[in-house]
């Protein structure tokens, strides 16, 4: 899965370009329980690492990114069972809205909740491990 930003992009070191390509590129997914008070349904918030390449042949090359950026949303345990992805690219749609989707067979991204919480988290650093004295 993959969108192409038609957008001009301007990455963080100021390189511009139109057509670039934003994927997960085998990022990790970081799941965890949220608390919201409005609702009697369990909510997790979900994020995750997304990449920014100069193109698509650039992702399928493996070349390397230009840009790297974080993105969450909150989403009702009721869609945990679905493809979890497709709510963190439903959020980068609206972040990105002049985009198409790049690969055969996808044809659009569910819609988040209006409810859910769209804050963006970076994920948790790592818990370093615990050694004895």
């Amino acid at each position: 899965m993959g969108l192409t930003n038609l957008d001009n992009y301007v990455a963080s070191n100021g390189v511009q370009k139109v057509g670039t390509y934003i994927s997960f590129a085998n990022e990790t997914l970081y799941v965890r329980q949220a608390f919201n008070g409005t609702s009697t349904e369990p909510t997790y918030s979900v994020s995750a690492n997304y990449r920014i390449f100069w193109d698509e042949a650039a992702r399928t090359a493996n070349l390397s990114y230009i840009d790297l950026k974080s993105i969450s949303t909150s989403v009702p345990q009721s869609m945990l069972s679905e493809n979890v992805y497709n709510c963190l690219y439903a959020e980068l749609k609206k972040m990105y809205p002049n985009t198409e989707n790049t690969l055969k067979g996808v044809a659009t991204y569910p819609s988040v909740p209006q409810s859910a919480n769209t804050s963006f988290m970076p994920p948790p650093p790592p818990v370093p491990p615990v050694t004895n004295p």
